[in-house]
């Protein structure tokens, strides 16, 4: 594993407008969220400040895919590809985001495993994804599994319900494949989102699915709704109001568009009326959201734009969405752009993906914003590729004094770490 270090600065350039109580985000007015941090930068703040960290044993090789800093430090996950073919899913944790080691399964539940999302809640850490359990004629059989630890350490897979954790109901209970592929968590309810998919050689149909549960352990199906119907969910968030899950949905034909489900629950969904002018005509997608003290910014990708550029959504409360302007130098460039992943650290959104040059090899990329409306490219200089053979971010979050993201470059995991000041 390559765990990188840079150092720079950014200078903020836009402060949040103040309105009596109220602040502006994307010009609805946003009423503060209680509890939220705030995500003001000064003006002439410093870019965190990346440092080398080092990783042991199977945090070395593993395709890291998600992270949380809200456990008891630092917890990234993901899928280990073993001698044969043979996958498991792997936990690597860290006291402080710079030195990390991996976490066993202590009941061997890691075994024909993926890992896909992870969240610390008042419990403890809920990792979810999926296991293989047989093959039906030329596809593998999967269904959803939760695993649980207390101290990010320890692990144990809550037991299986083929009902909860199965196929939707008039689906081949004997095929398919059921994973978890995002999961938040509050004090009193955790929510993962994922997808029920049947493989074909012709083409797969699919649904997305959710499901609740008030301890990690005990779990429920939420009923499949209309709009689950060919969409893809890929991130979930609790707010104020509630809980708020982003991805995609079908459009005209075969196209696809940003999409957003609300619930003031987390047992009943209905998706936020899809808006040409907001959400797209076609071809875009959220793939990640994070919450500030003045609202929420969802990221993703325009693949209309040509070349495919990096994209931005802002709301005050989940329901109402606008998309921030797009600035080719800033969201463009000469190749595929795309943003994976955004977290609010104390001092600012840091968004991670990729910037993938035509002809070339992809980049890790990084952008950060003081209010998620104006924001800055960090220069590609400053966030060094890794291994040969091309690297990516595809996931980050905040712990109390840094910042980490978690991708690959090359074959092998790699661990961006970012510094607050002080850190």
């Amino acid at each position: 594993m390559r765990v990188i270090l840079t150092v720079g600065f950014l200078v903020g350039a836009v402060t949040l407008g103040a309105c009596g109580s109220e602040t502006h985000l994307g010009g609805i007015p946003v009423p503060p969220l209680d509890g939220a941090p705030s995500t003001s930068l000064a003006p002439g703040s410093p870019l965190l400040e990346w440092r080398v960290a080092s990783a042991a044993g199977d945090c070395e090789n593993a395709g890291l895919v998600a992270i949380t800093g809200n456990g008891p430090g630092f917890i990234a996950a993901g899928t280990l590809i073993n001698v044969g073919g043979h996958r498991s899913a792997a936990v690597c944790v860290s006291t402080d985001g710079r030195s990390w080691r991996p976490a066993p399964a202590g009941d061997g539940s890691f075994r024909n495993s993926w890992i896909e999302g992870l969240a610390a809640g008042a419990g403890g850490t809920v990792a979810v994804g999926s296991v293989v359990t047989g093959v039906a004629g030329d596809f593998e059989v999967r269904r959803a599994a939760v695993w649980t630890s207390a101290d990010g350490s320890s692990w144990e897979r809550a037991p299986h319900d083929e009902i909860i954790f199965g196929r939707s109901p008039g689906l081949d209970p004997a095929s398919g494949i059921v994973e978890m592929t995002a999961v938040a968590a509050t004090s009193e309810q955790i929510v993962a989102a994922g997808i029920d998919r049947t493989p074909g050689h012709l083409g797969e149909t699919w649904t997305a699915a959710i499901w609740a549960s008030p301890d990690g352990v005990s779990w429920t199906r939420v009923a499949d709704e209309d709009g689950f119907r060919r969409a893809t969910i890929h991130a979930v968030l609790p707010v104020a109001s509630g809980w708020v899950a982003v991805g995609n949905a079908p459009s005209v034909g075969t196209t696809r568009v940003a999409a957003v489900w609300t619930s003031t629950d987390g047992a009943s969904w209905q998706r936020v009326p899809h808006d040409p002018a907001v959400f797209g005509v076609g071809r875009t997608s959220i793939a990640g959201v994070a919450e500030s003290g003045t609202g929420l910014v969802a990221v993703g990708s325009d693949r209309s734009l040509a070349p495919p550029a990096a994209a931005v959504w802002v709301s005050p409360d989940g329901t109402s969405w606008s998309r921030v302007p797009h600035d080719e130098s800033v969201f463009g460039g000469p190749g595929l752009q795309a943003m994976e992943a955004v977290t609010a650290a104390p001092s600012r959104f840091v968004a991670v993906g990729v910037d993938w040059p035509d002809q070339s090899e992809p980049r890790p990329a990084v952008w950060e914003s003081d209010d998620g409306l104006t924001w800055h490219r960090v220069p590609a200089a400053m966030v060094p590729v890794g291994e040969p053979g091309g690297a990516w971010m595809t996931a980050v979050a905040a712990g109390p004094d840094g910042v980490v993201a978690v991708g690959r470059s090359g074959m092998t995991g790699t661990i961006w770490v970012a510094s607050l000041p002080g850190w």
